[in-house]
């Protein structure tokens, strides 16, 4: 299951490669633009209008945090190799879908869950232990 996650987010980076969205450096903007522009119309003095104009006028901004995402998915080529760093990796699933979420207004909470794989089975026994003194505090009777 493990080596499937880190396969969805290396490959999603692959394909961002062979369809050269990784080589266009308006793709994070135009990807706003088609998925926002309805909202920005409907909503135009809202707090997330104010907040897509802002990266809408600074495409720069948009370019590197587009490149930043596409980065992240390539980071998970290292979790063929080792889980060492499979912290870094739970945590790049997590901004990669908040990101999605804020910008392309897409949520995939489901494969959010799916980072629970990677935590490894000493802080699953770490958890496990802290709940049942938890549990053990509050309904002792």
């Amino acid at each position: 299951m493990r080596y499937f996650i880190c396969w969805i987010y290396f490959s999603a980076f692959i394909w961002k490669i062979i369809n050269g969205s990784l080589f266009q450096a308006s793709f994070g903007l135009e990807i706003i633009k088609t998925s926002q522009a309805s909202y920005i119309y409907s909503n135009p003095n809202s707090f997330w209008s104010s907040f897509y104009f802002f990266f809408l006028s600074n495409p720069i901004l948009t370019s590197l945090g587009t490149l930043t995402i596409f980065l992240m998915e390539a980071l998970f080529v290292i979790g063929f190799f080792t889980k060492k760093l499979d912290g870094l990796l739970i945590l790049s699933i997590f901004i990669i879908h908040l990101t999605v979420y804020l910008f392309v207004d897409t949520l995939f909470i489901e494969q959010c869950l799916l980072s629970i794989v990677l935590i490894s089975t000493t802080t699953w026994h770490k958890i496990a232990q802290k709940s049942k003194l938890f549990l053990y505090k509050e309904f002792k009777f």
